[in-house]
């Protein structure tokens, strides 16, 4: 098993909703999951903050060690299944590897909103698709 982890990632949740989350983002083969810092309503200007630096910073010391099915045990414990994104769960899954302002990350449960995710290393989005590969939509 294989894990990537992605420290800052701000998700855009789609217009109608308006918010923005910062957060923390880690992959494994058939799963991810985003681990909410804080979210920012635009429209209403209201901003709510989350305990997921914890648990970002435990899920990265278990990957750091090597530990990558025990930090999957954990993230699959600790985070809502809001923030728990089976790749088979979804209809959109998109990493675009380019340049700057041309790469990105697009994802979306079915029936819910297509969000997408600064991922701001090129060379960590080709590490993403490269592990998500068979399971880009």
């Amino acid at each position: 098993m294989k894990a990537i982890y992605v420290s800052k990632s701000d998700i855009n949740e789609g217009l109608r909703s308006g918010t923005v989350t910062k957060a923390a983002i880690v992959f494994f083969e058939d799963v991810f999951f985003t681990i909410p810092y804080s979210s920012t309503n635009i429209l209403g200007g209201d901003e709510i903050k989350f305990n997921g630096r914890e648990v970002f910073n435990n899920a990265k010391l278990l990957i750091n060690e090597g530990k990558h099915t025990e930090a999957y045990d954990y993230l699959t414990q600790a985070m809502p299944d809001d923030n728990t994104y089976y790749l088979r769960m979804l209809d959109i899954l998109n990493v675009k590897v380019g340049w700057w302002i041309f790469g990105g990350f697009y994802f979306r449960k079915r029936g819910g909103m297509r969000k997408a995710a600064s991922i701001s290393s090129k060379v960590k989005r080709q590490e993403i698709k490269d592990l998500l590969g068979n399971n880009i939509i």
